[in-house]
């Protein structure tokens, strides 16, 4: 068995955030960005500047401030709420989304988050998935997934059997061009088109 560790410093090569794995210390998350951010800087030169880079980046990325939430996002999910939904969160990311969530008021909107540094699987496998229905008290036929990734959102919730939305909203660079189920939808304005992208993976503000 390959150590959690060695897992989760060199698995970026082969699935991005996916390998993003555990269950893992903050520590060993704090180890596997700044694996990934050397390979990406691999031509910069790795002393102490590259080191005080790293503890700024990585202490940006932890922070709501900066994070931009879609502005139709709040109403959104009081619809949904209102509606009687059940909500969670699963996420390809580490154990500092939680404290992400609290931070931009996202928090009580979900009944729970399945982190994949936190849980120790990740999407686009299906294990996250069937945990989140257990989570839910629901069938996969009674579940809509809500994800912008083709492969880890599309591809992996339909494979685990739930009907998948792909929120496009205006700021989005790349649109998968996919078809979108007929399901119930909530009591709430036509503005839910971008809800789940922003809440589940956020955006970086502009600097």
């Amino acid at each position: 068995m390959v150590p959690v560790g060695l897992k989760i410093l060199h698995g970026h090569a082969r699935g991005g955030l996916a390998s993003l794995t555990g269950p893992a210390t903050p520590a060993l998350e704090k180890l596997w960005w700044k694996s990934l951010v050397k390979d990406v800087f691999s031509e910069i030169p790795q002393g102490e500047i590259f080191e005080e880079f790293f503890e700024d980046l990585y202490h940006s990325f932890g922070h709501a401030e900066n994070w931009r939430v879609y502005p139709e996002v709040e109403e959104v999910l009081k619809g949904f709420k209102a509606g009687g939904f059940r909500m969670g969160v699963i996420s390809n990311w580490d154990s500092r989304l939680f404290t992400l969530c609290k931070e931009m008021g996202l928090e009580p909107y979900f009944e729970f988050m399945l982190v994949s540094a936190v849980v120790g699987h990740s999407k686009p496998g299906a294990r996250i998935f069937q945990d989140a229905l257990k989570l839910a008290g629901c069938k996969p036929a009674e579940a809509v997934h809500v994800g912008d990734s083709y492969e880890d959102d599309y591809r992996a919730a339909l494979g685990a059997g739930l009907s998948n939305v792909s929120p496009y909203h205006d700021s989005c660079i790349r649109r998968v061009p996919v078809p979108r189920p007929r399901i119930r939808r909530p009591p709430v304005s036509s503005s839910m088109s971008a809800a789940a992208a922003a809440v589940i993976t956020g955006e970086r503000a502009n600097a």
